[in-house]
This record gives C-alpha cells, sequence and structure tokens, in this order.
C-alpha cells in the first residue's frame, strides 16, 4: 500500500535563508539546522523502507493495518455532485473528531465502498478493523473490497475473520470458496463450499459451488448430480443451476441436453443472498432510498408524490444505466410516460447495446397511444442483441396480438416458452392465441404440458377441455372438463363448456 509522509521539520529551507538574509539566523545555525534536516530525512526514508519490507510472519494483521491520522478523500472531490461531495466532507469531519470511534470508520467506509471507491474504501475499512476487531461487516466490506481489486489472498484472509466470528453465515465461505476457485486452490475452494453447504442443506449456494469445483476437475458426472435438482425445480438459483448444467452435459457429449440447459439458463446470474453487501448498495446516495420511497408512495396509491421524488432524483442525473432503468419503471408506474421515456433515452445513449432497456423502452413506448411501432422496433433491437430473452418475444407476441397478427403473436409466444420453458405463462398465453387461430390439436399440446406442471388451475383445464372438444376427443373433454368444475366449481364458463360436451354427445 502507498504511503505518503510530511517533513516534521519545522521551516522549508528557503524560509531559513531567508531569516538568514534578515539577520535572524547565522549561517553556522542554518548550517546546522541542514544537517538536522537531512537527520530526519533519512530516518524517515530508513521507516519508510522498512515498512515497505514483509513482516514477520507472526505479526498480527491489525498491526498491519496503516495508523493513518485522517481518512483520505477523493483527490477528485471538486468534481463530484455537490450533495455528494458536502457529505463525503461531513463524514470525513465527523470520522476526525472521533478517530476511536470504529462505526464513523465504517460509515465512510460503506459511502466509498457504495461509490465504487474501491481504494479508499480499503483503507477507511483497515482502519475500523483495527479499532474493533470483533466487527464483522467491516471485514466482511474489507473483503469484497479487496476482492473488486484483485487481491484475492487478501480478501480471503479478511472473510476468515468474518468466518471465525460468524461461522453459519453461508455467503462468506461461498466468497472464500469462489476466490480460492480463481486463485486455483481447488482443495480449499472445496472445504469452503462444503463448509457453507453443510450449515443448512436446502440452500442452494453450497452445492452450486461443489458443482463449480467438479466441473474444473472434469467431473461431469459429479456435477450432474449436484446440479440437476436444483435446475428443476423451483429454488433459488435454479436458472443458473441449468448454465452450470449445459457444462456438464456437454462434458459427457449429451450435446442437446446442454443446449436445452443453456437455453433455460441463460442471463441467470448467481444470488447469494448477502444481506451485508445489500446495506452497503442501498446506501448510494439518493438513487437507492430515493427509489424505494417512491416505490412506497406508488403502492399507497401517490403517484404524484413518488413522481415529484423521481423528478428530485432525475437533476442529479445519475449516470448508472442500472439506476436510470429502475427510474424508468418507476415513472412508467407512477403514470408519467413521456419522463420514462427521457429517462431510457439517457440510459441508450450511455450503452445502445443494453438490451434490458430497449425492452423497457417498449414497454413504456407499448402504454403510450401511437407508439406500438416503435416499441416492437426497440424489441426487435433487444432481440437482435439477446436473441433468447424470453420477456422481449412474450411483449412482441402481445403487441402482435393488438394489431390482429394471430399467427405471428403465437410464434413470439412459442419462442417466448422454448426459451423460458419453466414459466408456463408463456406457453399458456401461445395455446390461447393458437385456439383463436384454430389450430386445436397445437393449443391441446401446450395445455397438457400445463397441466402436468400446474395440476390445479381450472382455466387451464376447461381451456383443454374445450380443445378436446373441437377436437372430437369428447371422452378426453368430459375428464378435463370435470376436473375445471373440481377446482372451481362455480365458474359459469367450465359449465357452459359441459352444456355444449352434452349437446355433441346427444347429437345422432
Amino acid at each position: 500500500m502507498q504511503r505518503s509522509y510530511r517533513s516534521t521539520f519545522p521551516y522549508p529551507l528557503d524560509a531559513l535563508r531567508g531569516r538568514c538574509r534578515l539577520g535572524v539566523i547565522s549561517p553556522r545555525a542554518l548550517f546546522g539546522a541542514a544537517l538536522a534536516a537531512a537527520a530526519v530525512v533519512s530516518i524517515g526514508a530508513a521507516w519508510w523502507w522498512a515498512g515497505r519490507r514483509e513482516p514477520p510472519q507472526d505479526t498480527p494483521f491489525t498491526d498491519l493495518v496503516v495508523k493513518a491520522p485522517k481518512p483520505l478523500l477523493p483527490p477528485n472531490l471538486d468534481d463530484f455532485r455537490p450533495r455528494m461531495a458536502a457529505t463525503i466532507r461531513r463524514m470525513l469531519v465527523k470520522a476526525n473528531a472521533s478517530p476511536d470511534d470504529a462505526a464513523a470508520w465504517r460509515e465512510l467506509a460503506v459511502l466509498y465502498d457504495a461509490h465504487h471507491l474501491y481504494e479508499l474504501a480499503e483503507q477507511v475499512y483497515e482502519r475500523a478493523v483495527q479499532l474493533d476487531e470483533s466487527a464483522a461487516r467491516c471485514w466482511y466490506g474489507l473483503a469484497c473490497v479487496r476482492g473488486e481489486l484483485g487481491d484475492l489472498e487478501g480478501a480471503c484472509e479478511a472473510m476468515d475473520h468474518v468466518r471465525s466470528l460468524h461461522e453459519d453465515l453461508i455467503p462468506a465461505h461461498f466468497r472464500v470458496g469462489l476466490w480460492q476457485l480463481e486463485l486455483g486452490d481447488l482443495e480449499a475452494a472445496e472445504a469452503a463450499f462444503q463448509q457453507a453447504a453443510a450449515i443448512d442443506e436446502q440452500d442452494t449456494v453450497g452445492r452450486i459451488g461443489l458443482a463449480r469445483v467438479s466441473l474444473r476437475r472434469q467431473q461431469w458426472d459429479r456435477a450432474v448430480e449436484l446440479l440437476e435438482p436444483i435446475a428443476f425445480s423451483d429454488e433459488n438459483n435454479a436458472r443458473y443451476a441449468r448454465q452450470l448444467l449445459g457444462r456438464a452435459y456437454r462434458g459427457l457429449g449429451r450435446h442437446e441436453d446442454a443446449a436445452a440447459a443453456f437455453v433455460g439458463g441463460v442471463g441467470a446470474g448467481l444470488d447469494l443472498q448477502e444481506p451485508w453487501r445489500r446495506e452497503v448498495e442501498q446506501s448510494r446516495m439518493f438513487v437507492f432510498p430515493t427509489l424505494a420511497e417512491a416505490n412506497r408512495l406508488l403502492a399507497r396509491h401517490r403517484p404524484d408524490d413518488a413522481a415529484a421524488l423521481l423528478d428530485e432524483l432525475w437533476e442529479q442525473r445519475p449516470d448508472e444505466v442500472g439506476l436510470l432503468k429502475a427510474m424508468a419503471i418507476s415513472y412508467r408506474n407512477a403514470g408519467r410516460l413521456d419522463k420514462s421515456a427521457a429517462v431510457l433515452t439517457d440510459a441508450l445513449s450511455q450503452r445502445p447495446t443494453y438490451y434490458s432497456v430497449h425492452l423497457e423502452m417498449a414497454r413504456t413506448l407499448a402504454a403510450m397511444e401511437d407508439r406500438a411501432e416503435e416499441a416492437l422496433a426497440h424489441l426487435d433491437r433487444a432481440l437482435e442483441l439477446n436473441s433468447t430473452y424470453a420477456v422481449a418475444h412474450a411483449l412482441r407476441g402481445k403487441l402482435l396480438l393488438r394489431q390482429g397478427a394471430l399467427a405471428d403473436a403465437a410464434a413470439a409466444y412459442h419462442e417466448a416458452a422454448r426459451c423460458e420453458p419453466a414459466v408456463v405463462q408463456y406457453r399458456y398465453a401461445a395455446a390461447l392465441t393458437e385456439m383463436r387461430l384454430e389450430r386445436w390439436d397445437v393449443a391441446a399440446g401446450d395445455l397438457e404440458v400445463i397441466t402436468k406442471r400446474s395440476p390445479s388451475e381450472a382455466r387451464v383445464f376447461r381451456q383443454l377441455g374445450i380443445a378436446y372438444l373441437n377436437l372430437d376427443r369428447l371422452q378426453d373433454a368430459d375428464s378435463a372438463l370435470m376436473r375445471a368444475l373440481e377446482l372451481a366449481p362455480s365458474d359459469p364458463q367450465t359449465r357452459a363448456a359441459l352444456r355444449r360436451l352434452g349437446m355433441r354427445k346427444r347429437a345422432p
């Protein structure tokens, strides 16, 4: 870690020369002062060089922390937004006023961490854990920022403190396993993942970590054994598990299964369920708190108050595309469609290839008058960037359905279902569209699949009965409609379909 020091000598030499010229200091005194300055500099240089050498092996970690008398601040603080700069200065004053208060240092560290000022966050977290070695959240933050900075060994060292303080914290074990995996120490990674898995057998994270070790070792069967129960369930991280399962299938030469797994897991990220990191992320100034409050106001049916908060946030001009997208969604939910479109336009100017923002623009435009064609254009762009984007295919089907293009709408819904087979709504929308096209056999096939996945949905059995009725499969129609009636005894549409079925049975 780079350090900076100031000379403790009270006067610059130029000032001393000036005093000599004025008769205040004699030349001999000046010479002595110069020797003293040289001695101070030599001692300082020796101390600095000693600080650069490797510490003894038994030196406690906290003794290695730089004991800076004051926390550092960003060198370009004047370029920050005024409110942000003011907050940093306020926290600096607070930390300086309480140099031994670990909580004040953690508050400053979290501010730096949340705004991706990781070098500063690392130094301030280090000060906090020096003051309080039991501050698990500070150790956790220190580990994470070191990971962001690429110091994986230092990250593991810091996270080991967390693991000793909270043995049941699954994300701490998982992160160490992940970092050890990147460092190439598979045995240490496996041990950490096993600790995570042993804490809660229902949690998916530890098992996923063990599967990643198996993949690295090319133990394909073991990876499949670990991943299939997660991938084919409704558990957290099921889609992410499908991505890894695709790699395992490919290793076994099961290429069709691999392709299907990859499609089912496309775009999924690992949800580590990290409440301590979520606290840091939610401390993003003027963004997450404001968005959260705006959404609370929307839930209370106060759209104007929510929009006023969003307007204040929009004045800050946040430059992160993900945050702009979240703002645009909130504007849309508040009924401010023009503002939503403006924010999304700004986001796309920064990242024109961000397919998720094209989808949100399509949603906003679809809610406006006479903007359907523009919405479809943004959907086409989103799908050009990511052809397996199921929600974009589904929205495209919805817009085409509005325009009366039934066959194209059905094709779009089918593509959405292919990309995301676990979402039965896409297949159901495809089936209903096929029924409007009177393609009863295709509709029945889709509905049969849905009844197996959702055996308690009365409407699905009713539609399946109607499809069977139009295919003259009267016995199957009777079974499906009776099941629908059992699930929803008072449904008038099911009773009307049963009357039609009875008339068909009595017909000569």
